[in-house]
């Protein structure tokens, strides 16, 4: 905590010589907001896990689980009685887990034993349907575990090599799940969802015994990514079935009853079955401002999406700037276009909070297009509309595109032909690249003063760029 420059709460101690916080077993093990914590947890912990985000970026967000993480790890629930009986076992173990990930080597050899034998006591008698609707993210960071200081059973090894070789059923589906798993750009991710599901179909009944209930899992948990990009009245994975849980527990058991027996038998698993896991905990939906129920995307890759929907999804709000319904508002506006909508945080709510407003989404992912469709069929926002569409300068630079791709003057008046041209609003929020180009494609309708009015928000550095 001393090397991020933060000052934690003067209400939790800290050691001044090393930087670390002291125990207090009366303030920081007798009154623990779990609740707070997991959500502070929950959030962030994908862009340690899955962007390999150094933990320092967890701690700038959310010091208290930090320091909580310290306290259940070194001073608060020490004995297995103690733990089985405090208030929330699983968050306990939790934070354990995320000690583990960002505590440093010294710290995390004293308490790594106790922290595994407590996963594995967890495992073994917590049901699947606990372990996976908890709220915790209990199986992503185990996913991280795998490294050094820990080591590989020899088993483990060994079959792993073997998979990788297989130029059978075996190696194909070892091929298949970890390539699913190096997916980077997210429109890929519902297509090699169902890639895989193809892949499962056309070898499952060559499989190994052993990779059978791995096969399983992985067709639960891509299944729920797979989903049909038609526009349907409910979002994807909105509850866990039953087959799903029985595949889950058939794969822990089958991992935790190896030779080894321990946890280092299911970290060091051939196959990411840990990553498949925690895709089974991820909800398809939340319930965020004014009631709407945002559809969520159902998979964790390196990107803002993932970051996004980790914190809606734990703390139930959108996160769009408040000026973005403000403008409308003060403009009197009759059409709004929310250009990098993504899944539509923003867009969803504004449709929603006001219908006399023609709201037009564009995104360059199709997956979140999709979402976002069955976001406007589920909450019956018809004046919700969304295109997956990459905006640039001019179509000259269109050329080199696969997908649909335009500039902001070509798609004028963005499908709200016939209302009052100077009450349309631009908005664009934390444009991941290509701002300027977006903004030059625009500069014949900012010449006209054909767009009323334009909000952005992104990063200093962009700021004189927008204002030119």
């Amino acid at each position: 905590a001393a090397s991020t420059g933060l000052v934690l709460p003067s209400a939790i101690g800290y050691d001044a010589a090393t930087g670390a916080p002291s125990c207090d077993a009366r303030r920081c093990c007798s009154h623990v907001e779990f609740p707070q914590l997991r959500r502070g947890l929950a959030a962030f912990a994908p862009a340690t896990v899955i962007s390999n985000a150094p933990g320092e970026r967890v701690v700038a967000h959310v010091p208290e689980v930090y320091v909580a993480a310290y306290h259940m790890s070194h001073c608060c629930y020490q004995t297995l009685q103690s733990w089985a009986s405090c208030p929330d076992p699983l968050g306990v173990l939790s934070l354990r887990l995320f000690w583990l990930l960002v505590g440093g080597i010294d710290s995390v050899m004293k308490v790594l034993a106790s922290t595994l034998y407590m996963l594995r006591l967890a495992l073994d008698t917590e049901p699947m349907a606990s372990l996976l609707g908890s709220g915790w993210p209990i199986f992503l960071l185990a996913s991280k575990l795998a490294a050094p200081p820990l080591q590989a059973p020899h088993e483990a090894r060994k079959e792993r090599a073997r998979q990788w070789e297989d130029s059978g059923p075996d190696g194909c589906l070892h091929r298949a799940l970890w390539g699913y798993m190096a997916v980077r750009t997210d429109s890929n991710v519902p297509e090699e969802a169902r890639n895989v599901k193809d892949e499962i179909a056309r070898i499952a009944a060559e499989l190994s015994p052993a990779l059978r209930p791995v096969a399983d899992l992985a067709v639960a948990a891509v299944g729920r990514v797979a989903f049909d990009h038609g526009v349907s009245g409910s979002c994807p994975a909105e509850a866990l079935l039953q087959e799903e849980l029985t595949a889950a527990s058939d794969v822990l058991a089958g991992a935790l009853s190896s030779e080894e027996g321990s946890p280092l038998s299911l970290l060091f698993h051939p196959l990411p079955v840990l990553r498949l896991l925690d895709g089974l905990s991820l909800r398809g939906s939340a319930i965020i401002e004014h009631g709407v129920r945002l559809c969520l995307p159902t998979w964790r890759i390196a990107d803002m999406d993932t970051s996004k929907a980790a914190w809606v999804q734990a703390f139930g709000r959108s996160g769009c700037h408040e000026d973005f319904a403000e403008l409308v508002a003060s403009r009197n506006s009759t059409c709004v276009l929310d250009i990098g909508a993504q899944f539509g945080t923003c867009v969803a709510v504004l449709a929603k909070r006001f219908p006399q407003v023609q709201v037009r989404a564009m995104e360059w992912r199709s997956a979140d297009m999709a979402l976002l469709r069955r976001t406007a069929a589920v909450n019956s926002l018809g004046n919700l509309q969304a295109r997956a569409m990459r905006l640039t300068r001019s179509l000259a630079g269109c050329a080199q595109e696969r997908g649909p791709c335009s500039t902001v003057a070509v798609e004028y008046p963005f499908g709200c032909e016939g209302l009052a041209a100077h009450r349309i609003v631009l908005w664009l929020s934390e444009v991941n690249g290509g701002l300027s180009e977006i903004l030059e494609g625009a500069a014949d309708l900012f010449e006209g003063r054909l767009i009323d009015a334009v909000g952005i928000a992104t990063v200093a550095a962009d700021v004189p760029l927008a204002r030119r």
